[in-house]
């Protein structure tokens, strides 16, 4: 009977050997690994909704130098105030982590005129429960947060019927 492995080893594993194919062409260093543009990362609620964990999991565990962010104690990270975006950055100095990049839900809702799709959510996820009319305003709390968490990409959804196009936003 083959042996089961908990999730958070399968991950830890993935990383370590996807880190030791990348040792040969790219760099490691205290801030992890990166070849280039691409930077090993994990999304921080994946490991836990407590976020200083989830930190010290990625940092020591898995051997990272860069997270992904989308949820932190439970909570959109756009819908943190002033005071848990401090707490934040200075979680990820403690732990040496850098941002890979913001997971945001900045245009992950049905656009008005345009055909609804049969794959778009029925309730709100990862805590974004955000209109159509408060995107402009959510893109601009995107930019302040990846200049904040010293990032320089936000991850966002464009949804336009069942056509779903993944974009990458640089500042």
């Amino acid at each position: 009977m083959p042996s089961l492995i908990s999730r958070r080893r399968f991950i830890g594993n993935v990383g370590a050997i996807a880190a030791a194919s990348l040792a040969s062409r790219s760099s490691v260093s205290a801030t992890g690994v990166t070849s280039g543009r691409f930077k090993l990362s994990v999304i921080t609620d994946e490991i836990t909704q407590d976020f200083g964990r989830a930190l010290e999991v990625a940092a020591k565990e898995f051997g990272l130098g860069y997270v992904e962010l989308r949820e932190l104690w439970g909570k959109n990270l756009m819908k943190l105030d002033a005071k848990e975006v401090g707490e934040a950055r200075r979680l990820l100095e403690q732990h040496r982590l850098r941002v890979s990049s913001i997971a945001s839900p900045i245009f992950k809702v049905d656009w008005p005129g345009a055909p609804a799709s049969k794959f778009s959510p029925k309730r709100d996820q990862f805590g974004a429960d955000f209109t159509f009319k408060q995107q402009d305003e959510l893109l601009e709390r995107g930019i302040d947060l990846a200049r904040t968490l010293k990032t320089d990409r936000i991850a966002f959804l464009i949804s336009g019927g069942s056509k779903i196009k993944s974009l990458i936003a640089r500042r």
